[in-house]
């Protein structure tokens, strides 16, 4: 049994905060709503780029992104054994289990 990782819940549980998603390291996207702008097609765009530079080392990869600025995982509401959701994102802070994602768009 795995003891350490991300868990599929976690990945799952997700969806209701995130805007897209990255399968199994490849190019298909599931969006699930439209984020401000044109940051996600933005996002897929720098994914697409890191799969290029590496490719077939991302081949495990199963992603929920959320482009909004501010955090949404709040510590405060995951204590004890419940499972935070694995959401990426631009921005997390100490309140936050929000996992950061680097924004190279500026």
């Amino acid at each position: 049994m795995k003891r350490t990782g991300i868990s599929r819940f976690a990945v799952e549980s997700a969806k209701g905060d995130a805007d897209f998603r990255l399968v199994n390291g490849k190019a298909y996207v599931e969006q699930y709503r439209k984020s401000f702008q044109t940051r996600d097609l933005f996002t897929m765009w720098e994914i697409l780029q890191l799969l290029k530079l590496y490719p077939n080392r991302l081949s495990d990869l199963d992603l929920i992104f959320q482009c909004d600025d501010r955090p949404v995982i709040q510590k405060r509401d995951y204590r004890g054994f419940r499972s935070p959701p694995a959401l990426f994102r631009y921005f997390k802070d100490d309140l936050t289990y929000d996992i950061f994602f680097l924004d190279w768009t500026f």
